[in-house]
């Protein structure tokens, strides 16, 4: 087994890797530099805050927004909310209006379908004549090659 102290060696090696990680990771992303420049800033001024907390809270992201800027975020919400619900309402009778639509898709009768068929069939059987007709005019070949019955 192992001895204690080779446990708490190995564990104080895996935490000096894992901080020098971290302040690695810390250093690439800018978090060090951001946090070095409200340390100064708050060492510069000249009656300390309060909280200091709160301080660095305020200077981390750039201070309290304007209030111009929450109104227009407030507009731009409420238009929002309201297009929202325009919306929601012209998805609600269009989905009944395609419920009616199918609905009377199921109750047409087969007789009605059967014709639908056929006037498609006679729509293709139209096309293909026609582009029969288009390639004997282009290659002037003789009228007995196409079955026109």
């Amino acid at each position: 087994t192992q001895s204690t102290e080779a446990v708490y060696q190995r564990r104080v090696r895996e935490a000096v890797v894992s901080t020098q990680s971290t302040g690695k990771y810390l250093e690439k992303e800018g978090v060090l530099d951001a946090l070095t420049k409200i340390l100064v800033v708050l060492y510069e001024e000249p009656e300390k805050p309060i909280n200091a907390l709160d301080f660095m809270k305020s200077h981390l992201h750039g201070g309290p927004p304007e209030s111009s800027d929450v109104e227009q975020l407030r507009l731009e919400l409420q238009e929002l909310r309201t297009k929202h619900d325009v919306l929601a309402e012209e998805n609600v009778g269009l989905k009944e209006k395609l419920q009616q639509y199918e609905a009377l898709q199921r109750r047409q009768s087969p007789r009605v379908r059967e014709e639908n068929c056929q006037v498609k069939w006679v729509f293709f059987d139209l096309f293909w004549r026609i582009v029969g007709l288009y390639i004997w005019m282009q290659f002037q070949l003789p009228l007995q090659c196409f079955d026109l019955s």
